[in-house]
């Protein structure tokens, strides 16, 4: 996962990531899923609860 958005909604925030998970099942597999995930947060604190756990996925870019 290279990029996190965090969008406004009208109930709350909006938080948006690729699951590697499924980045990878997509590679080796035949069969094909949507690796986008989408998940409303009403309060800021429930969005930083899930943006915590969500940031050490994250890929470090390669080297130069």
């Amino acid at each position: 996962m290279q990029r996190i958005t965090i969008e406004p909604a009208d109930n709350g925030f909006v938080l948006c990531y690729q699951d590697p998970a499924i980045v990878k099942r997509n590679r080796d597999s035949d069969h094909w899923e949507d690796p986008e995930r989408r998940r409303v947060y009403s309060t800021p604190e429930a969005l930083a609860k899930d943006l915590m756990a969500v940031l050490p996925l994250m890929e470090k870019p390669e080297p130069k």
